[in-house]
C-alpha cells in the first residue's frame, strides 16, 4: 500500500510503499534526513496520480533531451528495481546522477586518454621502425606493431578492467553496500589512470625531480579518483584500493604474458613467411641441392596437390653437378682482394673431393668437364694470392735503399724553423700549429694541426721494438696477413688499400705507406713513414684532405725534413717560450701553464706581446708577467699601466707592485692613472687619492697632479673631489698656488676648488682672498670662511662697514661663528648702523654679538684649570 510522506523542512512530499516505514531517507530538495512513519501522511489528501511519480513536481524548466534519463526519487530507492544504488552501511554513500549513461565526468576522459596514448605509442614505434630499418623490413613489422596495440587494448578491457572491478565488488560485499551504476566502465577508468599518468611523464622535460614527483603523485591521484567515481568514504576507498591494486597488477602481468605469446607467434609467422617467400629450406649438408621442377612441382593457391615423383640416381648426380658448377661460379666471382691463399683454399676444400667422386661416372659428361675446368681455374687464381706463411726473415733484413726522399733545399720557404723530437730534428710546416696538449713521451708523440680544417694533421711518435731483429715493418694489405703478423708477434702497419714503397730520408731507411692515392684532388689522404732507430720504431704520420693537394705536398715535404741530431747539437725545444707565447692568442688554456712553468725564461718572449693590438692577448700577458717578470719588464708594465683599458692598467699596476714594490705602491699607481688619457681612469684615481690618508713621501707629487687637474679639463666635473684632495694633501706652501685661482679671470670651478682647499688649510692669506667674493659668491664664501675659523676674523671685520647691506649681513653671519672678543665693538657699531631701510644687517649683527659673548663666556678662564676643588 502506498503512503504519502513529507519533509518537515521544505514541505516536499513523496509516495512510498508502506513496507519502508521506520527507515531513514534523505529529501531530494533540501537534503534533510527524516524517518518514514505510519502517521507522517498528514497534510493535504494524497493525489490520486501520486503513484505515477516518486518526486514532487519541479518548477518549470527546459525539457530534457531525448537521450537524457529522467531523474529518480530524491533519496534514491523507491524500489529495488527502480534504483540500483542502495546504501547498506556507512561505507558506500548515496550515488550521484552523473549523466545519461550513469558514468561520472572523469571516466570518459581517462579512457579516451588511455586509448590515445596507445595509439600514439603505435605511431611512435612505426616512425622508429622506418627511421632505423630499411623500408621493406620496416613495412613487414608495422602490421605486427598495430596488431599488438589492438591486442593490448582488448586485453586491458577484457582482463585488467574486470579485475579492478572485482576488487571494488569484493569491497562492497565486505562493507555491505550496493555498487554505483556502470561499475565496469568506472573500474576501467580507474585502472587506466596510472597508465595515462605514466605516459604523461614520458613527455615531460628531462628533469629528474619533476618526473619523480609526477611518478609519486600517481598513487594519490588514482586513490582520489577511485573514491570519487565509486562514491566511497576513506575506509572503503582504502580497502578497494588495496584489493583492486593487487588484482590490477595481476591482470597486467597476465596480459603481458599473453601479449608476449602473441608477439612471439607473430615473429615466428613472419620469419616463416619470409623463408617460404625466399624459397629456402634448412639444410645441414655441406652443400645445398635445389629441387628441380620435376622433383617438387611448384604449387599455387589454386593448383591441386601433386605427389612428387621419385628421383633416379642419375637425376641426383646431375643435380649435384649443377650445384657444384654454381658454387664454383660464385667463388670465382668473389672479390679476393682482402683474402689470403689459405682462406680461399679452405673455402674450396670440400668441393674437389666431390668433383673427383663424380669423375668415374661423368668423365665424358660435358657438364662435369665444365665443373672440372672451373675448379682448375679457381685453384690457379687462389694459388696467385699471397700466403699467410710469408717469409718473416725478409723483415729482419735492412730495407732496400730505394730512392732518396730527403726534402729539397728550395722548399725552405714552406717550412718553419727546426724543432727537436727526442734525438731527431725536423721542420714543421709554416701553416701548422703545434697541439700544446701533445707530449713528446706520450703514445701519440708531438702533433701539429692546421689552422683551418681538422682533417690536416702531422705527428711524430715512437713505439718500442719488441723484436730487435725486425728491421722494417710488416705491411699486410688483407685481414689474413694481419692475423699472421700478430701470431708471429711482428710489428705491422695496416696497408690495406695503400701503396708501400721504401726509401731513405737523410740516411735513415723508411717504409712509406700511402693510402687513398689518386683520390679527389690528386694527392694522398694519409701517409706514414716508418723507420727502425735503436730500440724504437720512429713513425711520422701525415693526414690532409684530398681536395688540397698542395697542402698534402707541404706536409710530405715536412716529413722528409726529418734528420738525426748531430753530436753536441743544441736542442730546439718545441715548447720554447718563443713558440708558445704567440699561442696565448688562440690557445690560452694550454699555453699559460707552459709559460708559467718556464718562469723568467718566458719574460723576453712575452714583452713584445704587450704592444699587440689584441686587447685580450694583452690581458693574458700582464697577469702572467705579474707572476714571472723581473725588473726587465718594468718599462713595458709602466706603459701598460697608463693604458686607457682600465682592466689592463689595474693588472699592470699589480704586476709593478710585485716586481718593484719600492717604487710602485698604490699612490704611485693612482698617479700613473692621473697621467693617462682616459677620463674615467683619471676620475677614479682622483676619488681614490682624495680618500687616502696623506703621507709625506708622495705629498708633493700628489699636490702637483691635483694642481694640474684643477687647471685642466678634469675640474669641470670633479671640482669638489679635487678641492677635497688638495685640502687633505696640501699645506701652507699650497696657498700661493690657490690664491690666483680666485682671480676674476678664472672660472667658477677653479674658485670652488680654491675655496674648498683654503678653507681646510686655515691660512690668513687665503681668508683675505676668499672674502673678496662675499658679493658674487656669498654662499660658498660664507661656508669657506666659517670653516677657516678665527683666522678669518681680521679679513671679515672690515666688511661690516660695507655700503651694501647684503655684504654686511654675510660678514655678520661669518663672525657669528668665528668671531672673538676682538670683533665685538665692530659688531656693536653694525647693530646700531641706521643706514638704509633694511634692518636685517643690524638684526644679524645683534645675533652675532650674543653668539660671540656666549662663546666667550663658555671658554674657561686662565686660572680655572689650577683652582683647587672644593672639599
Amino acid at each position: 500500500m502506498q503512503i504519502s510522506v513529507g519533509c518537515a523542512d521544505c514541505g516536499s512530499r513523496y509516495d512510498v510503499d508502506e513496507k519502508f516505514v521506520g527507515r531513514k531517507v534523505k529529501c531530494k530538495h533540501c537534503g534533510n534526513t527524516f524517518t518514514i512513519t505510519a502517521d507522517s501522511q498528514g497534510g493535504d489528501p494524497p493525489d490520486p496520480f501520486a503513484n505515477l511519480t516518486l518526486a514532487p513536481t519541479p518548477e518549470p524548466e527546459v525539457a530534457p533531451s531525448p537521450v537524457e534519463r529522467p531523474k529518480g526519487p530524491a533519496f534514491g530507492y523507491s524500489s529495488p528495481a527502480a534504483e540500483g544504488r542502495r546504501p547498506r552501511g556507512s561505507v558506500g554513500r548515496a550515488g550521484r546522477d552523473t549523466g545519461s549513461v550513469g558514468v561520472d565526468s572523469a571516466t570518459p576522459y581517462v579512457l579516451f586518454l588511455y586509448v590515445a596514448a596507445s595509439v600514439v605509442s603505435g605511431i611512435y614505434a612505426t616512425v622508429k621502425l622506418y627511421s632505423n630499418l630499411d623500408q621493406h623490413a620496416a613495412g613487414a613489422l608495422v602490421g605486427h606493431v598495430w596488431s599488438w596495440v589492438i591486442v593490448w587494448n582488448i586485453l586491458f578491457f577484457a582482463i585488467v578492467g574486470p579485475l579492478a572491478w572485482l576488487g571494488v565488488w569484493i569491497t562492497s560485499r565486505i562493507f555491505n553496500f550496493d555498487m554505483v551504476d556502470s561499475p565496469y566502465l568506472r573500474a576501467c577508468g580507474v585502472a587506466a589512470l596510472p597508465v595515462v599518468l605514466f605516459f604523461m611523464t614520458q613527455m615531460l622535460p628531462a628533469n629528474p625531480v619533476l618526473i619523480g614527483t609526477m611518478l609519486l603523485a600517481i598513487l594519490p591521484i588514482t586513490f582520489y579518483m577511485l573514491m570519487h567515481v565509486f562514491d566511497l568514504d576513506w575506509a572503503g576507498s582504502a580497502v578497494a584500493f588495496v584489493l583492486g591494486g593487487m588484482l590490477w597488477a595481476g591482470g597486467f602481468v597476465l596480459s603481458i604474458v599473453i601479449l608476449s605469446a602473441v608477439v612471439a607467434g607473430g615473429l615466428m609467422g613472419a620469419a616463416q613467411q619470409q623463408s617460404v617467400a625466399a624459397g629456402a629450406e634448412p639444410d645441414n649438408s655441406d652443400s645445398y641441392v635445389p629441387r628441380s621442377d620435376s622433383y617438387v612441382p611448384k604449387r599455387t593457391p589454386s593448383s591441386p596437390t601433386v605427389r612428387p615423383t621419385p628421383l633416379s640416381l642419375a637425376d641426383v648426380e646431375a643435380a649435384s653437378v649443377s650445384t657444384l658448377h654454381e658454387q664454383l661460379t660464385r667463388l670465382a666471382a668473389k672479390d679476393m682482394s682482402r683474402s689470403t691463399r689459405e682462406e680461399m683454399t679452405a673455402a674450396v676444400g670440400g668441393i674437389r673431393p666431390r668433383v673427383e667422386a663424380l669423375r668415374a661416372t661423368h668423365a665424358n659428361d660435358s657438364a662435369w668437364q665444365e665443373v672440372a675446368d672451373a675448379l682448375t681455374q679457381l685453384e690457379k687464381k687462389i694459388a696467385a694470392l699471397p700466403s699467410e706463411k710469408f717469409d718473416a726473415a725478409s723483415y729482419f733484413a735492412e730495407a732496400s735503399a730505394g730512392e732518396d726522399w730527403s726534402a729539397a733545399p728550395d722548399s725552405s720557404a714552406q717550412l718553419a724553423d727546426e724543432v727537436s723530437y727526442k734525438e731527431f730534428r725536423f721542420r714543421p710546416p709554416v701553416e701548422m700549429r703545434m697541439d700544446l696538449r701533445s707530449v713528446e713521451s706520450g703514445p701519440d708523440g708531438l702533433i701539429w694541426l692546421a689552422q683551418k680544417g681538422f682533417q690536416t694533421r702531422l705527428s711524430l711518435s715512437t713505439l718500442p721494438r719488441k723484436d730487435p731483429q725486425q728491421r722494417r715493418p710488416v705491411t699486410p694489405d688483407r685481414p689474413g696477413l694481419k692475423r699472421a703478423a700478430e701470431a708471429r708477434r711482428l710489428f705491422f702497419i695496416d696497408a690495406e688499400g695503400s701503396t708501400v714503397t721504401t726509401g731513405k730520408i737523410n740516411g735513415l731507411a723508411f717504409t712509406r705507406i700511402a693510402s687513398d692515392t689518386g683520390g679527389q684532388g690528386g694527392g694522398p689522404r694519409s701517409i706514414k713513414y716508418v723507420a727502425a732507430s735503436g730500440d724504437q720504431w720512429l713513425i711520422v704520420s701525415v693526414a690532409a684532405p684530398q681536395d688540397e693537394p698542395l697542402l698534402a705536398q707541404t706536409l710530405d715535404i715536412s716529413a722528409r725534413s726529418l734528420r738525426k741530431a748531430q753530436a753536441g747539437e743544441e736542442r730546439a725545444d718545441p715548447f720554447s717560450p718563443k713558440l708558445v707565447a704567440p699561442r696565448l692568442a688562440d690557445d690560452p688554456e694550454h699555453a699559460l701553464p707552459i709559460l708559467r712553468a718556464k718562469g723568467a725564461a718566458a719574460e723576453e718572449a712575452l714583452l713584445p706581446l704587450l704592444a699587440s693590438d689584441d686587447r685580450f692577448l694583452r690581458q693574458r700577458v700582464v697577469p702572467l708577467l705579474a707572476k714571472i717578470a723581473t725588473v726587465k719588464s718594468i718599462p713595458a708594465l709602466e706603459a701598460a699601466a697608463k693604458s686607457n683599458d682600465k682592466e689592463l692598467a689595474a693588472m699592470a699596476h699589480a704586476a709593478l707592485r710585485r716586481v718593484d714594490p719600492d717604487h710602485h705602491d698604490e699612490v704611485t699607481d693612482l698617479l700613473d692613472a692621473l697621467a693617462g688619457t682616459d677620463y674615467f681612469s683619471r676620475r677614479d684615481a682622483l676619488e681614490k687619492l682624495a680618500a687616502l690618508a696623506p703621507d709625506d713621501k708622495h705629498r708633493s707629487a700628489v699636490v702637483a697632479h691635483f694642481i694640474v687637474a684643477a687647471k685642466g679639463r678634469d675640474r669641470t666635473f670633479n671640482s669638489e673631489t679635487i678641492g677635497k684632495a688638495l685640502a687633505a694633501w696640501g699645506d701652507a706652501k699650497l696657498v700661493p698656488e690657490l690664491i690666483p685661482m680666485l682671480d676674476r679671470a678664472g672660472d667658477r670651478n677653479q674658485r670652488q676648488i680654491a675655496m674648498t682647499a683654503l678653507a681646510a688649510l686655515k691660512d690668513k692669506r687665503g681668508a683675505g682672498a676668499v672674502v673678496m667674493w662675499l658679493m658674487e659668491e656669498p654662499q660658498q664664501t660664507i661656508a669657506s670662511l666659517t670653516e677657516m675659523g678665527p683666522v678669518a676674523e681680521d679679513a671679515v671685520m672690515p666688511h661690516l662697514r660695507n655700503p651694501d647691506p647684503r655684504v654686511r649681513t654675510s660678514a655678520a653671519q661669518i663672525l657669528e661663528h668665528v668671531g672673538t672678543r676682538k670683533c665685538l665693538s665692530e659688531l656693536d657699531r653694525a647693530a646700531h648702523d641706521m643706514r638704509g631701510r633694511d634692518g636685517s644687517a643690524r638684526q644679524v649683527a645683534q645675533f652675532a654679538i650674543e653668539a660671540v659673548k656666549a662663546r666667550i663666556a663658555a671658554q674657561p678662564k686662565p686660572d680655572e684649570g689650577n683652582a683647587p676643588r672644593p672639599k
